[in-house]
């Protein structure tokens, strides 16, 4: 029987690829700062906007592709971890130019046990990987 607290790995839930095209349509499409590029708005201080915009038009496609009853709880922030652990701020430059192809945002899933009498009491979590392919 597991201990209370103890995380196991179900599965990778989904790879969501992304190109800069893609990322730039949406971020314009959402963005009321003015900004009419990614790598212009991260330049002039906005990487925060940058980062907020994508990590939800990210988690957003995550829980799509996703098709399960598990909730993605904080998939966003999820994805602007990732997206900062992958440097975006340097790499979006990258993606534009065409020296990366796509944005990649990994999902898995895990379990962790909750310490039920029944020993099937679970509560399952997410994490987000970011990487420029």
């Amino acid at each position: 029987m597991p201990v209370p607290g103890e995380i196991f790995f179900v599965k990778n839930l989904s790879n969501v690829d992304k190109t800069y095209k893609q990322l730039n349509d949406e971020f314009i499409r959402k963005n009321s700062g003015g900004y009419k590029d990614i790598v212009t708005a991260i330049s002039l201080g906005g990487a925060g906007i940058v980062v907020t915009i994508i990590g939800v038009f990210f988690a957003a496609a995550i829980y799509a592709v996703a098709g399960i009853a598990i909730t993605l709880l904080g998939a966003a922030d999820g994805v602007k971890k990732a997206l900062d652990n992958a440097k975006y701020t340097s790499n979006m430059s990258k993606l534009k130019s065409g020296t990366y192809k796509y944005l990649r945002i990994k999902t898995a899933v895990y379990k962790t046990f909750t310490g039920s009498a029944s020993g099937n009491a679970w509560s399952y979590t997410t994490k987000q990987t970011a990487q420029f392919i």
